[in-house]
């Protein structure tokens, strides 16, 4: 990666962080003054204890995070993935505005480590934006691209994912519900944005080949 591609990456991923927050915490001005809000409790899921150690894996999306911004090196690939988060990220925001799910959660008494981070996230996250979950969305998205180019990585965040739709569940941030629909709307979202992208770099490669070089 040439030096002006990597400025070029850092003020795309600072960009992409800009956007999330901007529109995730809009999201969430909206939904938190909407007189109307649905639950998604499965059967049974109310029975599922309140674990604030799942705070622990909670944590590792922003793992998923730095992993865009860590590990594609290439520019061109990086830059895919970039559109692709925007795009994941533009789809559940606008599925958070309609509708507009609103998670159950237990008081949270500080104790120790774990009730203190959960507390701590609980304040900066409101139980608003819920459905699907961005939390499940990042990692699972991640996991996808590096599919194609770090295997390795590829399982690892696929694991990262794994654990996270768990404890979110866990630590009463989002339905089971949330978990599914996230991996299915990222998984679509996923195939339709990366082919797309994919045959764009094409049609770029042979029109390089066909036009004269000037």
């Amino acid at each position: 990666m040439t030096p002006s591609e990597r400025r070029s990456k850092n003020w795309i991923f600072c960009g992409l962080v800009a956007y999330f927050l901007v529109g995730y915490y809009g999201c969430q001005w909206v939904n938190a003054h909407r007189l109307e809000t649905w639950v998604f409790f499965l059967p049974g899921e109310r029975e599922i204890p309140f674990v604030p150690a799942a705070i622990i894996g909670y944590a590792l999306v922003y793992a998923s995070i730095l992993g865009i911004y860590c590990l594609l090196n290439d520019y061109p690939h990086f830059v895919r993935t970039a559109r692709l988060t925007a795009l994941v990220t533009s789809v559940h925001f606008l599925c958070f505005l309609l509708f507009p799910v609103r998670m159950e959660r237990p008081p949270v008494q500080p104790a120790d480590v774990a009730t203190l981070a959960t507390g701590f996230f609980y304040a900066i996250d409101m139980p608003a934006n819920a459905f699907p979950s961005l939390h499940v969305a990042y990692p699972f998205l991640v996991a996808l691209v590096l599919w194609h180019y770090k295997r390795g990585w590829s399982w690892l965040f696929l694991l990262f994912t794994a654990i996270v739709m768990v404890s979110v569940v866990f630590v009463k941030q989002h339905y089971i519900v949330d978990t599914l629909a996230a991996l299915v709307l990222t998984g679509i979202v996923y195939v339709i944005g990366w082919n797309e992208s994919k045959t764009m770099c094409q049609v770029a490669r042979r029109a390089s080949r066909i036009l004269p070089n000037s």
